[in-house]
């Protein structure tokens, strides 16, 4: 997850560290409690309503008044070392599933870690998604695609939120002094069952 460019001349006594920075993929099931904070981080807004009994309904979106938001990544292997990535920026984000559990896959970019020994080590238990939780509509809106009465009979799903992110370097410090948003993209497909008398 840590990168480094090295310059180098012919002399090995004269090499240089050059820029650095965290860079790395972390894949995850699709849960109620981590995804939210990845899907967040790449799109910057979050609106909450709740539907009662403890149920809440989350919304992500990218908007024009909105950028995505910047995370603490700690990376914590027990009894061995604890990094923490600042200022770290979903580059890109994947929801996929197929015919298992549902998959959350965030590529990060981040400025360079730095050891950290605070915080505790800890699992929150959560609810998991798979295959058989999804259901995919659409319609001509959001509200449309959400009022449909006929779920398209979906085998596979893939959607990927990219928000082009660049590392930019100034004169002067190895770290990165900013990691930029580029243009924003979203792309996917999803494989479909299909019954010619449908």
């Amino acid at each position: 997850f840590p990168s480094h460019d090295i310059a180098r001349d012919e002399q090995p006594e004269n090499s240089q560290l050059g820029k650095q920075w965290g860079e790395g993929s972390l894949r995850v099931n699709l849960d109620a409690s981590l995804a939210p904070v990845l899907f967040y981080g790449a799109l910057g807004s979050l609106n909450t309503a709740s539907e009662g009994n403890g149920v809440y309904t989350h919304t992500f979106s990218r908007l024009n008044t909105n950028a995505p938001k910047s995370l603490s990544v700690t990376f914590n292997r027990a009894g061995q070392d604890q990094l923490t990535f600042p200022y770290a920026v979903i580059n890109s984000l994947e929801l996929s599933f197929d015919e298992g559990m549902a998959e959350v896959n965030a590529n990060i970019m981040s400025r360079f870690p730095a050891a950290n020994s605070s915080g505790t080590l800890s699992t929150t238990s959560g609810f998991y998604y798979a295959f058989r939780h999804a259901t995919v509509q659409v319609g001509s809106s959001i509200i449309n695609a959400g009022n449909s009465a006929s779920p398209l009979k979906v085998r596979s799903f893939n959607m990927t939120i990219n928000n082009n992110t660049e590392l930019q370097f100034v004169a002067g410090n190895r770290n990165a002094d900013a990691i930029i948003y580029k243009n924003f993209a979203v792309g996917g497909s999803f494989r479909l069952y299909y019954r010619d008398w449908e």
